[in-house]
C-alpha cells in the first residue's frame, strides 16, 4: 500500500511538473505572439516609410529633369542674346562718328 501511495505521489508530481511546463510554454507562446505583432507593425511602418522615400526620390528626379530643361533653355536664350548683341554691335559700329 505504501508503494502505491508513493507511486501515486510520483505520478502527481510528474503531472504537476508537466502542468508547470505547459504553463511556461503557453506564456512563452503569448510573449512570442506579442513580439510578432510588434515586428509586423514595425515592418508596416518601414514599408510605408520606404514608399514615402520612393515617391520623394521620384519627385526629385522629375524636379532635376525640369531644372535641366530650364538650364538648356536659358543657355540657348543666352547664346541667342550673345549672337544678337554681336550683330547689333557690328551694325552700330558702322554708324560711329569719328
Amino acid at each position: 500500500m505504501a508503494e502505491q501511495k508513493e507511486g501515486s505521489s510520483q505520478v502527481l508530481e510528474a503531472l504537476q511538473s508537466m502542468n508547470d511546463i505547459t504553463a511556461q510554454v503557453r506564456d512563452g507562446s503569448r510573449e512570442m505572439t506579442t513580439g510578432n505583432q510588434v515586428v509586423l507593425r514595425e515592418i508596416g511602418s518601414l514599408k510605408s516609410a520606404s514608399g514615402d522615400i520612393d515617391r520623394s526620390i521620384t519627385e526629385m528626379e522629375q524636379g532635376i529633369e525640369r531644372i535641366e530643361k530650364s538650364v538648356k533653355m536659358v543657355s540657348a536664350a543666352a547664346e541667342g542674346t550673345r549672337t544678337t548683341t554681336e550683330r547689333l554691335e557690328s551694325v552700330v559700329g558702322r554708324f560711329k562718328i569719328e
